[in-house]
């Protein structure tokens, strides 16, 4: 009978190792994220207070917005994964354009929560300046 005892000893330091692995298992984070392209306009304005009327396409999709010192437009995409597309973008204040053009961007995958928990989206920013547009770099994961 102690032979039994001693065999089944291991089992409970097996179960707790088990269940404190488990319980170790990451948290995930609640962070979520939207494909597409993020435009960001930095002192486009020339008027103070006057509305900035953006149009920003990511190829054929685009989206329109209207404010007050507007300063970030984000062109939402259909889930397409990592690919290469052209973003462009509109900006007129009191009928005068004060910038039109294009950039290449490339959409990189990012995943806020870390892979393992979602989601993962694919995204590109643009910086937008009187000058033009530059992509700007984004972080994956």
């Amino acid at each position: 009978m102690g032979d039994a005892l001693i065999g089944k000893a291991w089992l409970v330091p097996l179960s707790v190792l088990l269940t404190a692995g488990c319980a170790a298992q990451f948290a995930c984070t609640t962070a979520g994220c939207e494909y597409g392209v993020m435009f960001t306009a930095s002192n486009v304005g020339q008027v103070p207070g006057e509305a900035l009327v953006m149009r920003a396409c990511v190829d054929e999709v685009c989206s329109d917005s209207i404010g007050v010192d507007q300063d970030v437009i984000v062109v939402q995409l259909p889930d397409t994964g990592s690919r290469a597309a052209v973003a462009s973008i509109t900006i007129t204040q009191a009928g005068t354009v004060l910038v039109q053009g294009s950039t290449p961007v490339q959409l990189t995958k990012t995943s806020p929560n870390g892979e393992k928990c979602g989601p993962i989206c694919f995204v590109a920013a643009v910086e937008v300046t009187k000058d033009g547009l530059e992509a700007m770099p984004i972080g994956g994961s």
